[in-house]
């Protein structure tokens, strides 16, 4: 994974984290990263998360510091660091999804249904039943599902391995990165922000 001890060495330092340098990434030391990437004191969504990360990512391949590093950056910008699990927005707003057929809505009401959940923003009708497809969860049918902590960080996860994000992490092409989860640059300098605050991982 990374070098525990170092992090947590780093973070005790940096965060004033009050972990116990004991070189296990557990939950703890997760929460204190989403924690300092978001410049807060460990909040209690951190913990949950902090716990599915530990129990997730080196499954997923997301198993270097350079690939944690990338992947936590780019949720901590989809999650405006890790405070919310859906995206934020009014009926109106999720009219913008309404119709989008590149995303799968093909049916009326899809475009707030299917709205950004979990730690990648999954959103859109298409993305949902890949998800569904690929990990047999129910969020089709259940999309708030998407808004636990332990699917939250599924969802991102299969997305990241399924689109081979783990080589554009391994070039350090926070760029690429970011073209391959937002289809674009959005918030771009945000993601380079929690990138570099990051710079504790070792």
């Amino acid at each position: 994974m990374f070098d525990a001890s170092t992090t947590q060495t780093n973070l005790n330092r940096v965060a004033n984290a009050g972990l116990k340098v004991d070189g296990i990434a557990g939950p703890a030391t997760f929460a204190a990263l989403l924690a300092r990437a978001g410049l807060r004191v460990v909040a209690p969504l951190d913990h949950d998360l902090g716990a599915s990360l530990a129990a997730k990512l080196d499954s997923y391949g997301i198993n270097t510091p350079i690939r944690v590093r990338h992947f936590l950056a780019q949720t901590a910008c989809e999650t405006w660091a890790f405070t919310v699990l859906k995206e934020r927005g009014d009926a109106a707003y999720f009219q913008r999804y309404e119709g989008r057929r590149d995303l799968g809505n093909t049916q009326p009401g899809d475009g707030a249904l299917y709205c950004g959940r979990g730690l990648l923003d999954t959103t859109g009708r298409y993305n949902y039943s890949l998800l569904a497809d690929l990990t047999k969860l129910d969020c089709v049918n259940h999309p708030e599902l998407l808004e636990e902590p332990d699917y939250a960080v599924l969802a991102a996860c299969v997305f990241w391995q399924h689109r081979d994000v783990n080589a554009l992490a391994d070039a350090n092409d926070i760029q690429g990165v970011t073209r391959a989860i937002n289809g674009g640059l959005n918030g771009l300098a945000d993601r380079m922000t929690y990138f570099e605050r990051l710079g504790v991982l070792q």
